[in-house]
């Protein structure tokens, strides 16, 4: 099951940097903007395996941070096997290392295991690493295929990640729970796209 991830408070994290590498992992943090903006998971025939929710997300992160004076790139890959983070090749990881050599520090768009896995890459004292989006739960996902090649996804149920070791899971038919979350640097990006004041994700399952 992908995890449920939102994004994380950054400004405090950002003083004296004047360079940013955007490392997405683009297995999560996809499935989460495109069940959280009720779009497709997959076109494949206009996006490749790209999900247009997340890639909108991370360019609209770079075009705030330059905003900002902060030169922002990405790293990134279409090759489908460099999609999920914390199962990169040592290849992979060598390429990371390299890149980050150019910049101040990585905003890693991903789960704890994306994060610890850019600082083994890296190793200490490289460069800052900051964690642009943290863990909300555990997503029971059914995709759905649409003919000719999209794919959709339906949130079946959601356990919540509670610290303490304390867990909640919700379950149809009560699965209009809405998650809502303080304003944050990468959360304010959506919701210019959105119009909204939070960052909500209304999990909801079919009849």
């Amino acid at each position: 099951m992908p995890f449920y991830l939102k994004a994380s408070e950054i400004d405090d994290q950002l003083a004296g940097m004047n360079s940013l590498l955007i490392v997405p992992c683009r297995f999560c943090p996809a499935a989460s903007l495109a069940v959280h903006e009720k779009k497709p998971f997959i076109e494949l025939f206009r996006h490749f395996f790209r999900t247009e929710a997340y890639e909108s997300f991370i360019q609209s992160l770079r075009v705030d941070l330059e905003a900002q004076g902060i030169d922002a790139e990405v790293f990134n890959s279409w090759m489908p096997h460099h999609y999920v983070a914390c199962m990169w090749s040592t290849k992979r990881r060598k390429a990371l290392v390299k890149r980050a050599k150019e910049f101040d520090g990585i905003v890693v768009l991903g789960c704890e295991a994306a994060v610890e896995t850019v600082r083994d890459a890296i190793g200490p004292g490289s460069c800052r690493v900051i964690q642009g989006m943290e863990v909300v739960g555990l997503m029971n996902l059914l995709p759905k295929f649409i003919f000719p090649s999209t794919v959709s996804l339906e949130v079946q149920s959601m356990t919540m990640h509670r610290t303490g070791g304390n867990q909640k899971t919700l379950r149809s038919p009560h699965l209009h729970t809405l998650i809502d979350v303080q304003p944050s640097k990468t959360q304010n990006i959506m919701d210019k796209r959105e119009g909204s004041e939070n960052f909500r994700c209304e999990h909801v399952r079919s009849s």
